[in-house]
């Protein structure tokens, strides 16, 4: 499974093999462990260059949720909002795997919820609601 190679665990679930992350050292624990972009990146690619815009649109749907949830890095969903939005500007068949399935659209509006809750950089809010407003146009009302 492809993103068991990128997750994270959390302090209080740290098993044998993992030792106790300290609270006070959290915050720095999870930005350092925050999926690679690259591989990210490379990941999405290869599925959208093989033609699969939905296995793209399901991993990097599980990483931002995932993200949403372990990591305060800024990068990953900027990343995810950004390949989302490309991906739903492709086919409206897009847009509805991203508004319908998989709980991508609850992953958008809660990592908007997360980092204004935050006080994070406004980059986020912007990307998203790009990305909302993407999914909303049909691809003949654009000029």
């Amino acid at each position: 499974n492809v993103m068991d190679s990128i997750s994270v665990m959390t302090p209080n679930s740290a098993t044998i093999c993992e030792p106790e992350v300290p609270m006070k050292d959290y915050e720095h624990y999870q930005e350092s462990s925050a999926p690679d972009i690259a591989t990210i990146r490379s990941i999405a690619n290869d599925c959208i260059n093989a033609g699969n815009d939905g296995g793209a649109i399901d991993i990097i749907t599980s990483i931002l949720i995932e993200n949403n949830s372990l990591s305060l890095s800024v990068d990953v969903p900027l990343f995810c909002l950004t390949t989302l939005w490309v991906l739903a500007r492709r086919s409206d068949d897009n847009k509805r795997k991203i508004i319908f399935e998989g709980g991508t659209l609850d992953g958008i509006i809660e990592v908007m919820r997360i980092y204004c809750d935050m006080n994070m950089p406004v980059e986020i809010q912007i990307k998203a609601c790009g990305l909302l407003w993407a999914l909303s146009m049909k691809p003949n009302d654009r000029v």
